[in-house]
């Protein structure tokens, strides 16, 4: 689990800093941007949990159980249950992964290419994802 620090914020510094995160994540309009943006936010580790955790999200929408998505993802019950919840309360996340699920759906290559995402990289894996040991994002291989 991410770390967070002892030292405290106060509230009103909290929203300014939350404001800056949305607006600056809101205006990245190309696929090259973002990921200058997430490479130097997050650390590998964080990459991989916020990763994983936005598949869980989208294979719940779709239909998963906890549990399929637990064991194809490596992901603890608990988290994939706290995703899930998250997705009951927070309606506009939901929203956001259904009309992506429609889009995707609606083009045959990229559902086929997200299935076969699942299979190379988490289905069938005894350990942990390898993405923990070949980041070729980190690399400049994607996007």
């Amino acid at each position: 689990m991410a770390q967070v620090s002892q030292r405290k914020i106060t509230k009103e510094e909290w929203i300014k800093v939350w404001r800056f995160l949305v607006l600056i994540v809101g205006k990245q309009n190309n696929p090259k941007q973002v990921k200058s943006l997430l490479l130097g936010l997050f650390t590998s580790t964080e990459k991989v949990m916020m990763a994983k955790r936005l598949m869980a999200s989208y294979l719940l929408v779709k239909g998963w159980s906890i549990r399929q998505v637990s064991e194809c993802l490596k992901l603890s019950t608990s988290t994939v249950t706290s995703l899930k919840r998250q997705l009951r309360y927070q309606r506009g996340f939901k929203q956001l992964l259904e009309q992506y699920t429609v889009q995707m759906e609606n083009k045959s290559t990229v559902k086929t290419g997200i299935e076969k995402l699942l299979e190379d990289i988490f289905v069938g894996r005894t350990k942990r994802s390898r993405l923990l040991f070949d980041d070729p994002i980190d690399k400049g291989k994607v996007y």
